[in-house]
């Protein structure tokens, strides 16, 4: 549910909560109790080095800004509110956790590289992008054969295609940027046109721009 006091546009779905600034993502794909983890042991690898994962704590800066960018981009793209706060997702879906990925030398296990990944739902998910859609999918309720993330898409040709998807992204939200301004172009000579000032549109409900981050139904 989201409550505003201004045009901005509305949603009482079960699925998420967005209050002032952050968001907050109910629904889950995951089975409650068995989350899917990466490996807990070291691998040794080779040149005298070992890899291994960490937990990465909710409160760290890494996990700050991915929450960050993922909820930023779901609320003014996904929900459509065009607005400048620095919004943030409360924590992953359930069942969902940030795990670090370090590699170091096999005597000191010093870390010397870093590479995050959120896994959930027996996905990874390597950065935020790849898991902005199929969040976006659970903002939605699950809707069957609609999740457009390289991961669990029904489309063969986007799976592991990530690159491809972004390209696709990009394209259909630039149509939207296009249709918004051709409708206050609109908006603005027909105010012009009956001398009258411009009324400010009413508040869409459970609206959400399900061309850029779904499959079609």
């Amino acid at each position: 549910m989201y409550h505003v006091r201004s045009n901005e546009p509305r949603f009482d779905v079960p699925d998420f909560t967005l209050e002032s600034n952050s968001l907050t993502i109910h629904t889950t794909d995951a089975e409650v109790g068995k989350d899917f983890q990466p490996p807990s042991k070291i691998k040794e690898g080779s040149g005298h080095s070992v890899t291994w994962y960490e937990l990465e704590p909710l409160d760290s800066s890494r996990s700050k800004r991915l929450r960050k960018t993922i909820a930023k981009e779901l609320v003014n793209k996904f929900l459509l509110i065009n607005s400048e706060r620095d919004y943030i997702l409360t924590d992953f879906p359930l069942g969902y956790r940030l795990y670090c990925h370090k590699k170091g030398t096999r005597v000191g296990h010093d870390d010397v590289r870093h590479d995050f990944y959120i896994y959930g739902a027996g996905y990874k998910f390597r950065s935020a992008n790849e898991a902005l859609f199929h969040f976006a999918w659970l903002m939605r309720g699950m809707p069957k054969r609609r999740c457009i993330c390289v991961y669990d898409t029904p489309i063969t040709a986007h799976k592991r295609r990530q690159g491809a998807l972004n390209r696709q992204y990009k394209r259909a939200w630039d149509a939207v940027l296009q249709d918004r301004h051709k409708q206050h172009v609109a908006a603005y000579q027909a105010s012009v046109k009956d001398k009258a000032p411009r009324e400010p549109s009413p508040p869409t409900l459970n609206v959400f721009n399900d061309a850029c981050f779904l499959l079609p139904e």
